[in-house]
């Protein structure tokens, strides 16, 4: 079986008006060059973010948070390319990702 690869990266959406919270947090994933962009519920302010890791610098809590999706989503991936012939998974893929974050399609 052939494995692809996944990427994962979380970014401060700065284009949305910000929350008394701080700008939204927002999950980008890339998968056989399928893109999504999910929000992820959370928001964080600039000065708390650091853009070239893709993680929050002073707030344990959101990359607690962050580290838990990002696993997730890696777990969905490996038991979808336990479970299902080549082919369809990246069709599989579509479901991990909505049964995650809601109905979204790459």
């Amino acid at each position: 079986m052939i494995y692809a690869n996944i990427s994962i990266h979380f970014y401060l959406k700065k284009d949305a008006t910000p929350s008394l919270r701080g700008f939204p947090v927002y999950c980008r994933i890339t998968y056989q060059r399928k893109k999504a962009e999910l929000f992820t519920g959370e928001h964080c302010f600039p000065e708390r973010w650091n853009d070239a890791a893709g993680a929050p610098t002073r707030d344990p809590r959101l990359k607690e948070y962050l580290s838990h999706l990002e696993e997730k989503l890696w777990q969905s991936k490996r038991q979808l390319e336990m479970a299902q012939p080549p082919g369809r998974l990246v069709r599989t893929v579509d479901a991990a990702v909505a049964g995650i974050f809601g109905d979204v399609h790459l």
